[in-house]
């Protein structure tokens, strides 16, 4: 049911599949799990990977954060889940819920993509609520975005990397064995 929600979101990453969630929070877990959902008519069409971290600000004293399941350093792409074009509603949802809770001090979100619907809805729904909302860029995992086709990024190449690469692609094939 996690992973069929995922596959029907734009948070659809490897980081967000169920298996990697169980797998982290068995092996690296710490504070206290924090799930939510949210359904529809019994069909799930939310699911935020939550789970609670006390630790000290900067004066000492103890905040409950709720962070993403994945940690800040083991997963490259983290985000709450929601059915693609159910977001708003989600996050409504998330957010009422959390609002009637005083189990934490802050919604830490972090490795959230930039072109999340989170990044861009979210803002604005804890404006609603008179929360304040930050939004730090932190390192981010390099992106390449490649051309629709071989040709196309081959044609990219300046002259001399064309050259080469036809160059080993012929030498390649000349090799006995050798499949693409």
């Amino acid at each position: 049911e996690w992973n069929a929600l995922l596959h029907n979101s734009t948070a659809d990453t490897p980081f967000l599949t169920h298996e990697w969630q169980c797998t982290w929070w068995a092996c690296l877990c710490e504070g206290e799990l924090f799930v939510m959902t949210v359904r529809d008519g019994g069909a799930l069409v939310g699911i935020a990977p939550l789970f609670i971290l006390s630790q000290p600000d900067s004066t000492g004293k103890v905040r409950r954060l709720l962070r993403l399941i994945g940690s800040v350093d083991a997963s490259d792409y983290l985000d709450l889940i929601a059915l693609h074009g159910r977001e708003i509603d989600v996050f409504n949802a998330m957010l009422d819920a959390l609002a009637q809770s005083d189990e934490w001090d802050a919604l830490d979100l972090y490795n959230v993509p930039a072109g999340s619907p989170t990044r861009s809805i979210l803002p604005a729904l804890a404006a609603e609520r008179g929360w304040k909302f930050t939004d730090e860029q932190q390192v981010v995992c390099p992106i390449i975005t490649l051309p629709a086709t071989f040709e196309d990024y081959v044609q990219n190449l300046d002259k001399k990397e064309r050259h080469e690469m036809r160059r080993k692609l012929r030498r390649g094939e000349g090799t006995e064995g050798l499949t693409w």
